[in-house]
């Protein structure tokens, strides 16, 4: 259990990391 939550965490950050990353480079491309 404690595993599969860490690497859930994981890969939580980074889909949100790369959501940032995309919005920002969307944003700065339409700018």
């Amino acid at each position: 259990m404690e595993i599969s939550k860490e690497k859930l965490a994981e890969l939580g950050v980074q889909h949100k990391r790369e959501l940032v990353l995309r919005l920002k480079e969307s944003m700065y491309g339409f700018k």
